[in-house]
């Protein structure tokens, strides 16, 4: 949590902001590490589970091929977006 408030603080010099007092700071933090959490495990899951894909019985012939290959740039890109808007719009 303390990544986070050294963020916040580096945000208000440069946008001439005030600090949130201890404890709004506090659980800024804490929602920003499972923010983190939430879309850094969204990514890894994506970046393991399809190009496993091909390997499950049973899966869509749709994700076997590119398309999968598509998917995970997608999601990456999407959560990657997400994550650092909300660290540029939640943490000054």
């Amino acid at each position: 949590s303390a990544l986070f408030g050294a963020i916040e603080q580096a945000f208000a010099v440069i946008y001439h902001t005030k600090p949130r007092e201890f404890l709004p700071q506090k659980v800024m933090s804490i929602g920003m590490i499972f923010v983190f959490t939430l879309f850094g495990g969204v990514a890894i899951l994506s970046s393991v589970a399809l190009p496993a894909l091909p390997d499950i019985a049973g899966a869509p012939e749709a994700l076997k091929g590119g398309f999968s290959l598509l998917v995970q740039i997608v999601v990456g890109v999407v959560t990657g977006f997400i994550l650092f808007a909300s660290v540029y719009f939640v943490v000054p």
